[in-house]
């Protein structure tokens, strides 16, 4: 399996023609992370004592993550799915290493934001952004939020509300953000921990600073001060440059013996161009393990989920291919897949992949657009479903399902000739339908549930008449209740609400 998952992902990055927003050498695209007091003596703590941690045996942990969408205020602008999927298959890629072995799956439905004001800026001087996460946070899980822009980050991992925010950007194939916000999460400091406002010039040997600050004992190359400078690990070595910068690194910077540094390009956690990182040290491996089985020892009461690979993809039986629904009920089916425990499905507007306008997680092989849903009337939308388990959402999705919407189906009846009339509504334990029909020709009475499954069907042969519905054994909810002609067609519908 764990093969299997390597070859996925590594072969999605090796095809995707995805731009890495991260790697531009501009201060606009940096990381906003700053360690708090907390985190940080936590890790003094285990850096000065991690004999004691590493004789605790190193045992899975299941971490969920909670994913909320920003928007815009219309409900348009969402990130891709695709790249939310993406996210945690990267995590799990990286995180399940034997030293870490962290597991990451989703944690129930992805969050929808539709708030232009923390679309257009997620940072943490934005009180509205703030307002948001706060009141739409779930306690005792990651929570991830991407956004539209964040100025001047990339992303940033707030431990005042316990919150990563990334941009869309930054969260697309070949860019390992989320890796580096999530090793913050952990309380991983930067490999250039300590160094502020610092910058190399052009040619190497000009430094301009705002206000420059470094350590007075700066981490040696020789390793001498290696666990009490710089960020503490001993295996990542002196790295004195907090901006963007391309490997391989040619600056004349030296340490207090006047030797040239040499920093690691290959490190999630420093600021090199991230088309060049690829892992994290064994040290900080480590630390992220007893970190969050310590300060997020919540995680080891989820239970173990599902990480196998499904290998098969489902098939959309609903919507039919260029059908025409109305807009407010839109049944949406398919076919079950052995060893998928979920299914996602995703909606895009006018057949473009990234105008996605709504997704739902299911264990059904059902479910269904409703008015909530805000779909609208007159236009073409694309469907398309992923069936997967909650810690390997990297299987292949369905192709893309093409289908037209018409007006809202409470005011798209045929006939003006005949009505329904439902008593009492809402309803208990039964309701009585009174009913006209246009003809004498044969009709059918039928109720459907939310989920587009029929509750009812029964045939009437009477123009007018009356039905009692007994609804002791049903749910709470909402029903339509339709009366059709010989051809199937809906002559009217009425909305009935059961509620126990």
């Amino acid at each position: 399996m764990k093969n299997n998952f390597i070859f996925l992902v590594v072969s999605i990055l090796l095809l995707s023609n995805y731009t890495n927003a991260q790697t531009y050498e501009k201060p606009s695209h940096w990381c906003g992370t700053e360690l708090s007091k907390a985190q940080k003596d936590w890790l003094d703590e285990y850096q000065r004592n991690d004999a004691l941690y590493r004789k605790k045996s190193i045992a899975k942990i299941y971490v969920p993550v909670k994913i909320h969408i920003v928007g815009k205020d219309d409900g348009s602008g969402y990130m891709s799915i695709n790249d939310a999927v993406y996210n945690i298959c990267l995590l799990n890629q990286k995180f399940s290493k034997d030293s870490v072995q962290l597991y990451f799956f989703l944690y129930k439905d992805i969050d929808y934001i539709n708030n232009s004001s923390f679309y257009n800026d997620g940072s943490k001087t934005n009180n509205i952004a703030m307002q948001l996460i706060n009141s739409s946070k779930i306690a005792n899980v990651m929570n991830i939020y991407f956004v539209n822009a964040s100025p001047g980050l990339c992303g940033y991992y707030n431990s005042s509300n316990d919150a990563i925010v990334i941009i869309n950007s930054c969260a697309q194939f070949n860019n390992t953000t989320i890796l580096h916000q999530v090793a913050h999460y952990f309380s991983i400091p930067h490999t250039f921990e300590g160094w502020k406002n610092v910058y190399i010039g052009p040619q190497c040997d000009t430094i301009v600073s705002t206000g420059m600050s470094k350590p007075s004992n700066p981490e040696k190359m020789d390793g001498s001060n290696c666990n009490i400078a710089g960020d503490g690990f001993c295996d990542t070595p002196p790295d004195y440059l907090p901006y963007r910068w391309t490997c391989p690194y040619n600056c004349s910077y030296r340490d207090p013996n006047n030797t040239l540094i040499h920093p690691d390009s290959s490190l999630y956690m420093s600021y090199v161009d991230d088309i060049y990182a690829n892992r994290f040290s064994n040290e900080e491996a480590q630390a992220m393990h007893a970190n969050c089985s310590s300060i997020h020892s919540i995680f080891t009461l989820n239970a173990a989920q599902n990480f196998n690979a499904v290998n098969s993809i489902t098939t959309i039986s609903q919507p039919i291919a260029n059908g025409n629904y109305p807009c407010d009920y839109i049944p949406l089916s398919w076919s079950k897949v052995i060893g998928a425990e979920k299914y996602l499905v995703a909606i895009y507007k006018l057949g473009n992949s990234n105008n996605q306008v709504w997704s739902r997680i299911t264990t059904d092989t059902f479910t269904s657009i409703l008015a909530s849903d805000s779909l609208k009337a007159n236009l073409v939308y694309n469907v398309k479903v992923l069936a997967f388990n909650v810690g390997f959402p990297c299987n292949n999705w369905t192709p893309m399902t093409m289908f037209s919407t018409s007006k809202a189906l409470l005011t798209n009846d045929l006939s003006n000739n005949s009505y329904i009339k439902i008593y009492p509504n809402p309803a208990s334990n039964y309701f009585l339908v009174n009913y006209v029909s246009e003809n004498s020709v044969g009709y059918n009475l039928s109720v459907i549930d939310l989920n587009g499954r029929v509750i009812l069907n029964k045939s009437i042969h009477s123009t007018i008449g009356s039905e009692v519905v007994e609804t002791s054994n049903w749910t709470s909810g909402e029903y339509f209740v339709q009366l059709r002609n010989a051809d199937n067609k809906i002559l009217k519908t009425e909305k009935v609400i059961v509620s126990k």
